[in-house]
């Protein structure tokens, strides 16, 4: 199973909201077809496919050590 990122709009107590969710699925049309079924939206912005879901850094970002 590959994780998607999913980016788009809905409408929220008549105001326009950008959001995002993860689906697991085999391929992006599954994906897709999975969000379909369980989300109402206004339209996608984007769907992306998450490639490393379980990277850690080698370093800190803040300390750059």
């Amino acid at each position: 199973m590959r994780k998607y990122l999913i980016c788009y709009w809905t409408e929220r107590n008549d105001e326009c909201t950008d959001l995002e969710t993860f689906v697991e699925a085999d391929n992006m049309m599954e994906a897709l077809e999975k969000f379909t079924a369980n989300n109402v939206f206004k339209s996608i912005d984007s769907v992306s496919l998450i490639v490393n879901p379980n990277y850690t850094p080698d370093f800190d970002y803040e300390t750059r050590t």
